[in-house]
Parts: structure tokens; sequence; C-alpha cells
């Protein structure tokens, strides 16, 4: 996945998909704008950056992505 922010909205993208706009919710959480059941959660270190997210839907939970270097 690609996690960025687009015309002011945080946007996650992959190949096999068109960009998705997520849309906030409670602490650190974002859902799919689109209504795909897709939730991610931001996990962050000490300092506020971000370390990975949690991705997941009515049928799979808590599928962790860790962040890479850029």
């Amino acid at each position: 996945y690609d996690v960025s922010v687009m015309d002011g909205r945080l946007v996650l993208a992959n190949r096999r998909t068109e960009p998705t706009t997520m849309v906030p919710g409670v602490k650190e959480t974002f859902s799919a704008a689109n209504r795909s059941n897709l939730t991610i959660v931001f996990e962050r270190d000490r300092d506020g950056a971000v370390l990975a997210f949690n991705a997941g839907n009515p049928g799979a939970r808590n599928i962790r992505f860790v962040r890479r270097p850029a």
C-alpha cells in the first residue's frame, strides 16, 4: 500500500485498485470513503512518527503494514 495526502485528504492506493480516499474517525483511525468497509489504524512512536498501520474489513482484521523508509 501507498499512503499519501492528496488535496488535503488521506489517500490509500495499491497496484490492484483505484486510490481510495480515507475519512477520519476516532484517534488514528480512518475508513474508506467508498464504503468498502476498509479501516486503517495508525501506530506511532513516542515522537509521533508513523511506524505502521493495521488494516481490516469484516473478513480480515489487524493486518499490519510496517512503514518502509522512503
